[in-house]
């Protein structure tokens, strides 16, 4: 969640230096945060200030994710919400299905980094699933745990894989592996 506050940060902060060099009105950073139905850049193009510099709102995608914390099960979760910015290239992406969701958080640059990795280079990745008993569990990497490659972040989007070994649940003692890809556009 720190790495989320600091990604709100600076795109507030975009806002209202591309408002002062006249590169649109800070209100429109308040939709690059949140899903095209809520309005923001349409996806592959735009700013958080609407200024045309990159970044944007996403509002279609996919992530397919296979957990094992004690059971085996395959999650198709549609895109919720994500967005980008274009500096200092940060992303934060949402899949949901009901009550479980996938949350990537971090650099939308292209490369392979493990998450809690400091600076830019920040990576987070949280995991709600439904357990055998019909519960929620939350699994959060930030300490190492899982490593996102981001295969494809352009204009139009942002697409990668990741795989995690032993995320620790933030509810109780349980642990989960898991491996899958993800979408954005």
């Amino acid at each position: 969640m720190k790495t989320l506050a600091v990604i709100v940060a600076v795109v507030t902060a975009a806002a209202v230096l591309g408002a002062a060099c006249g590169g649109g009105s800070p209100s429109g950073a308040e939709g690059a945060t949140t899903s095209a139905g809520g309005g923001g850049s349409p996806a592959g193009g735009g700013s958080p200030t609407g200024g045309g510099r990159g970044g944007g709102g996403f509002s279609t995608g996919t992530a397919h994710v296979e957990v094992s914390d004690g059971t085996s099960k395959a999650l198709d979760l549609p895109l919720d919400r994500g967005f980008t910015t274009w500096f200092p290239q940060g992303m934060h992406l949402v899949w949901k299905s009901g009550d479980e969701h996938l949350t990537i958080s971090g650099t939308s640059q292209a490369g392979s980094r493990a998450t809690g990795a400091g600076g830019a280079e920040a990576m987070e990745l949280d995991l709600t699933v439904a357990t055998g008993n019909g519960t929620l569990d939350l699994f959060v990497s930030t300490g190492g745990e899982c490593t996102v490659d981001v295969t494809r972040s352009d204009a139009s989007g942002v697409e990668g894989t990741f795989e995690c070994a032993a995320v620790p649940s933030t509810i109780g003692n349980a642990t989960a592996d898991a491996t899958g890809s993800f979408s954005a556009s």
